[in-house]
């Protein structure tokens, strides 16, 4: 039987990211501000778990997006070419689970603001306890035999 990943283990996380960003103010506009750009995460990543927490002062009670989290591939130092592999979205004032595909040994983070956020705080948490590699295998194969087999099915649809 495989090992249970200990995410409630406090030992096992390490904060390894913390910054507040800021909308830039629009003088002569009254209380508008610039978009707060998209920006990387200056830091390599090499577990593929991990927690973000956004935190918005002025969060609305019906706001669902606090950020977008992006894992950025870079296959290829040489030519520069970077790749969005999959994205989350963090809600406000919330902590999310990120579990991201294993393409890579190490990958990169990109964040996305929404445009009416004039300040957020994110906090970027590294799982770095040992997991089973089995599990992601096991629901990967599953997945594909999933795929598979709607092919098959949209196929016998379409000749219908």
């Amino acid at each position: 039987m495989a090992e249970p990943i200990l995410l409630n283990d406090p030992l096992q996380w390490e904060q390894v990211y913390s910054e507040t960003k800021f909308g830039t103010p629009m003088t002569g506009y009254g209380k508008r501000y610039l978009p707060i750009p998209p920006y990387l995460i200056p830091t390599l990543f090499d577990s593929h778990i991990i927690a973000a927490q956004t935190l918005i002062p002025n969060a609305g009670p019906r706001w669902r997006v606090g950020c977008w989290v992006q894992q950025i591939l870079d296959p290829s130092p040489i030519s520069g070419l970077q790749m969005q592999a999959r994205e989350f979205t963090v809600p406000p004032n919330r902590a999310a689970l990120l579990v991201f595909p294993r393409l890579t040994n190490q990958f990169k983070l990109q964040v996305r603001i929404p445009w009416w956020h004039e300040e957020l705080t994110l906090q970027i948490y590294q799982y770095n306890g040992a997991y089973n590699t089995r599990i992601e295998e096991l629901v990967t194969s599953q997945t594909d035999v999933i795929r598979v087999d709607l092919a098959r099915i949209e196929t016998k649809i379409n000749a219908l």
